[in-house]
């Protein structure tokens, strides 16, 4: 698992105080971001042969958040195929309690051609990391 605090921003709501549904993809994709880097994966995002884009992208809100909380958002590895892989991020309250579940599926291809291609191995090895 890998987990990162973000923090509920007044322009992350809506005019009733609660956190636009599009948000939690930001927050999810804020970690995963932090997760990439602290793993020295940064050249993902750009400057190397393979780029991971994203395939499917799912939510389930089970609790509103408002302005001025503090999250943590959870990273776990779901499922890991040949070239592609699924992360599920679990966004909790400072309570604990879960306010929504974010699923990611990314794919391995070539910058050059947007062919698919296996997971490298310092992105695998990274990925194993994270459990499930």
């Amino acid at each position: 698992m890998f987990s990162s605090t973000e923090y509920i921003s007044f322009s992350d709501c809506d005019p009733a105080g609660i956190m636009f549904f599009s948000r939690a993809f930001e927050k999810a994709h804020n970690t995963y971001e932090k997760f990439l880097f602290a793993n020295g994966l940064g050249s993902y995002f750009g400057s190397g042969e393979v780029v991971i884009p994203i395939l499917n992208a799912c939510c389930d809100f089970k609790k509103p958040l408002r302005a001025g909380e503090e999250i943590a958002v959870n990273i776990t590895l779901s499922e890991m195929k040949e070239n592609s892989f699924l992360l599920m991020y679990t966004i909790l309250k400072t309570s604990g309690e879960i306010a929504a579940i974010v699923k990611t599926v990314h794919l391995c291809v070539l910058k050059e051609n947007f062919v698919k291609c296996n997971i490298t191995d310092d992105l695998k090895s990274a990925l194993l990391k994270l459990g499930t």
